[in-house]
């Protein structure tokens, strides 16, 4: 009786063509701040009036000059909770990218496998943060629905950083839009800039969909500046700093304004596997780096003794051992919300019929 060896099988190459997130809005507009030790965090915002002094009697000495006020909110930044189950047959199975014939213990294993399943959990919150950034940039708001399990809905969180009805930061709309001929963009921005400098803020750079980017370049206005040779009043030089950003250049607007010119067409899976972007098409948003921040409350974790704990950090990771089934799950949850520094810090219009 003959025995017929199995064929040997050698692992060319793998090839990893995952996406790791794109945290350009993270980095430039909205760092990470601070982490607290209770799950509710106050922010205050105190806006002080310009104010210039009288003129005063000499012999009233001085006039009393009133205390300005401040505002205090109040939140408890929306939680986020991932797991994932690390049982005998996933440990059984050759992970990707290890060879045919390697051998591993099961023990290198499950440790390699628990360290990729933290590093995808950590990264999808990462997503969810860029995600809330970007609605918090265009909306002033940030609106979220919880999941009680992995089908049922749950509650509507919305976190406003305006009252009333009506968003602030989105009082502004151009005068023509920008892919009609009548299109006036230098003059649009400056309007843009005035209302943001009657609340101190700061404007260094407009930050676009890609959708808007051919009109910029269309028209004749911006043509007729780029092209004078004697007065410099702006550069268009399009280049790529990272994946998914376009910087097209700078621009100085008629009141003297040096505006930087950006698109940014990054996106976020669906449930369904589509493409969404985080800019919306047409959408252009007035904004300086670094005004908001990215502030993370404590998380509740037990213990295996059965002691709770509030933990302060960004992503709080855990493995849960369950020896009666034979199964380790890997979790990471994270209380975060960004917050800007400036109350209606970013203006945001969109300029597409």
């Amino acid at each position: 009786m003959s025995y017929e060896f199995p064929e040997p099988v050698t692992l060319m190459r793998s090839l990893d063509l995952s996406k790791p997130p794109d945290t350009f809005l993270l980095n430039r507009y909205c760092p990470q701040g601070k982490s607290f030790k209770t799950p509710k965090i106050i922010w205050e915002y105190k806006n002080e009036k310009q104010r210039i002094a009288p003129a005063v009697n000499p012999r009233k000495v001085s006039v009393a000059l009133d205390r300005d006020d401040y505002e205090a909110r109040e939140c408890e930044p929306p939680y986020f909770g991932l797991h994932r189950p690390l049982t005998m047959d996933d440990l059984r199975r050759r992970v990707f990218g290890e060879a045919v014939n390697a051998n591993v213990s099961l023990h290198r294993r499950m440790d390699a496998m628990l360290l990729d399943d933290a590093r995808q959990l950590r990264e999808s919150i990462i997503r969810r943060e860029i995600f809330m950034v970007s609605r918090v940039m265009q909306d002033n708001c940030v609106v979220l629905v919880e999941m009680i399990d992995d089908a049922t809905t749950g509650n509507t969180i919305r976190v406003k950083f305006y009252d009333g009805a009506v968003n602030p930061a989105a009082a502004f709309a151009p005068a023509t839009p920008w892919n009609s001929v009548t299109a006036n963009i230098l003059d649009d921005l400056d309007a843009a800039i005035d209302l943001r400098r009657e609340d101190n803020l700061p404007t260094t750079e407009a930050l676009m969909s890609p959708a808007v980017l051919p009109y910029i370049l269309r028209n004749e206005e911006i043509q007729k500046l780029m092209d004078n040779r004697r007065i410099i009043l702006g550069q268009l030089a399009p280049h790529e700093t990272m994946e998914g950003v376009a910087v097209l250049g700078d621009i100085v607007t008629p009141k003297g304004r040096k505006v930087t010119l950006m698109s940014y067409d990054g996106t976020y899976s669906d449930p369904d596997g589509g493409h969404v972007p985080y800019i919306d098409e047409g959408n252009v948003i007035l904004a300086a780096k670094g005004l908001a921040q990215r502030h993370y409350g404590a998380v509740e974790i037990m213990h295996e003794n059965g002691e709770p704990e509030l933990i302060a950090g960004h992503y709080v990771t855990e493995v849960l051992v369950k020896p009666w089934d034979r199964i380790r799950v890997m979790r990471v949850t994270a209380r975060v919300v960004p917050v800007p520094v400036y109350k209606n810090a970013f203006t945001c219009f969109n300029v597409l019929a």
